[in-house]
């Protein structure tokens, strides 16, 4: 039984060292802010949702696809977005690895308590 909680707070260090590694990535970036327009369907490696936003960058109204899609990004809501000054195409929203070192969390601190009161 121990090695559910232990496969729980390595799962949680994981989940921990990504989303840092992350959100480490955004220093270098230039903060704006963003309108969500809306969804887009994505067609890659594999046909996925991903969250489509309006973006001005160096004066010009762009819109931009973000890395990911979201129930909780809403159309019309206003959000904080990063770029790169030398290449506009890479937009990153800093709410998914939020959410995911948050859920780490969540595995170490849940896995240790169970661990420890049974």
């Amino acid at each position: 039984m121990k090695y559910y909680f232990i496969i729980g707070i390595i799962l949680g260090i994981v989940l921990w060292i990504y989303s840092i590694k992350e959100l480490k990535k955004i220093k270098g970036m230039i903060k704006t802010s963003a309108i969500v327009t809306g969804y887009h369907l994505y067609m890659g490696r594999s046909q996925s949702k991903v969250t489509r936003v309006q973006v001005n960058i160096n004066g010009k109204e762009l819109e931009k696809d973000l890395n990911y899609y979201s129930i909780f990004l809403r159309k019309g809501k206003k959000i904080n977005v990063y770029y790169e000054p030398n290449n506009t195409n890479i937009i990153k929203c800093t709410y998914g690895d939020i959410f995911v070192l948050m859920l780490g969390l969540l595995f170490i601190v849940g896995s240790v308590y169970l661990m420890v009161a049974l």
